[in-house]
């Protein structure tokens, strides 16, 4: 039996993991797939100049075969319950998964079964983001007893403070969000800087007046805008008041460049920091 491509409907949480799923029995006719661009230019009387390049988010519609009606009305009841969380559509090409954050803006009732005993149900999914891959706790930097050691390509440790994969290789067209957890204890205010491939810093995050005990940790995500504290009980407080205002507010790595992150530790801090990426893609 030759591969197919499998479709869900499925929830994230804060840092983009998958809280919950609804498996699609099986999707045909399905439309919108590959991308669209759309180019602002300036005309001359011989050649055009490009000026602008936009992704243009396109709508996904397809069939959607249930195996009862008792899962169709289950599909219905999980839309209904997470419309207005952090919804996306799952997709496997056969080989890895990627996401369309948005949501399903319409479903008919569906008809009868069919002789196979399938419901029709037809939805159209509308994006809010570009097609994506979760790239996962790839980044981590902190401070070790090691010392010195090499090769320092992917990972190195130099003068006690230990780095697995500090670089950032986006190759979309523009800036793609970053997701950092920042994990306590951590004496100082956390600063974080992101450093071009020329060694130009062009965005730094400061907070004011925050360490971090043992247990806690503050999360960046700079794809739903928001920031937060968790002291250790998984109750999130809203902590984007302990920005510096002098600075920046989130993280977004440079469009079709490789970035380097760090974060200011100091000896004594036992905490570290890891990173993720939503990896955007046409």
């Amino acid at each position: 039996m030759s591969e197919i491509r499998n479709f869900s409907i499925v929830v994230f949480d804060d840092t983009d993991n998958i809280t919950d799923r609804f498996n699609l029995d099986l999707v045909t006719t399905l439309s919108g797939l590959g991308y669209t661009i759309t180019l602002s230019t300036i005309a001359t009387d011989i050649e055009d100049y490009v000026t602008k390049i936009v992704q243009t988010k396109t709508n996904l519609k397809m069939k959607v075969w249930h195996k009862s009606y008792q899962t169709y009305n289950s599909f219905m009841l999980f839309i209904q319950k997470y419309l207005t969380s952090s919804m996306a559509l799952e997709y496997n090409d056969t080989t890895r998964d990627f996401y369309w954050m948005g949501k399903i803006i319409s479903s008919d009732k569906g008809g009868e079964k069919n002789e196979y005993g399938y419901l029709e149900n037809t939805i159209t999914f509308q994006p809010l983001t570009p097609l994506f891959s979760v790239v996962k706790n790839q980044v981590k930097i902190q401070y070790s007893a090691q010392g010195k050691s090499y090769p320092y390509s992917y990972s190195y440790c130099y003068g006690t403070v230990e780095v697995l994969n500090n670089k950032i290789i986006n190759s979309y067209i523009k800036e793609i969000p970053l997701i950092i957890i920042i994990y306590g204890p951590m004496l100082n205010n956390p600063q974080i800087t992101l450093t071009d491939s020329e060694g130009n810093v062009y965005t730094t995050i400061h907070f004011l007046d925050v360490s971090l005990k043992a247990g806690e940790r503050i999360i960046i995500n700079s794809a739903t805008k928001k920031i937060w504290f968790d002291d250790g009980t998984g109750v999130l407080q809203d902590y984007y008041y302990k920005l510096d205002p002098l600075y920046d507010s989130f993280l977004r790595a440079k469009a079709e460049d490789t970035s380097i992150i760090s974060i200011n530790l100091l000896s004594g801090d036992d905490g570290y920091l890891e990173g993720m990426r939503r990896q955007y893609k046409l």
